[in-house]
């Protein structure tokens, strides 16, 4: 089946604690929304010797076959409201990125 619109997130060992407090927060905004999570642990991507997170832009690519729309949504924020309304700011066969400021200022780049 595919969707209109597909949240995805992933985590690997050292990030699966946040996986049920973050799904709880996701299920009471948004009950309605569809979510794919990735274990990096387990997930395959097509160039081998990957560390985890390096396979998150394969995952992407797996998930645009599962739907029109694709978000990335990291395990460690907390959703304390819907944000469904991102999809209203999708480009057909576009992808969109934001800066992640915490992390560019922490790195000073």
């Amino acid at each position: 089946m595919k969707h209109d619109h597909l949240f995805i997130t992933g985590y690997d060992k050292n990030t699966k604690w946040l996986w049920p407090w973050f799904y709880k927060n996701f299920t009471t905004q948004m009950p309605y929304a569809s979510i794919l999570a990735y274990d990096f642990d387990e997930f395959e991507a097509p160039t081998s010797g990957l560390k985890n997170w390096f396979k998150k832009p394969f995952a992407m690519l797996d998930a645009s076959k599962k739907a029109k729309s694709v978000c990335w949504i990291d395990t460690d924020i907390e959703i304390k409201a819907s944000v469904e309304d991102i999809f209203d700011y999708c480009e057909p066969n576009r992808l969109a990125m934001v800066e992640d400021q915490p992390w560019t200022l922490r790195r000073k780049e």
